[in-house]
């Protein structure tokens, strides 16, 4: 199957690699947690897409 649109992170591993490249560039709140909100959006801007 051909996909209409280039697909950079379909491969599990390479989206965890750009998760993972995406929480170690957010900053912590005063607490020490990281707003998941904020993680999706970057993913999400960064070609990743919802779902299985």
């Amino acid at each position: 199957m051909k996909f209409k649109e280039d697909r950079p992170i379909a491969n599990p591993e390479a989206a965890l690699a750009k998760l993972l490249e995406i929480v170690t560039g957010i900053e912590a709140d005063h607490a020490g947690r990281i707003s998941v909100g904020a993680i999706n959006h970057a993913f999400l801007s960064a070609g990743g897409k919802v779902g299985a």
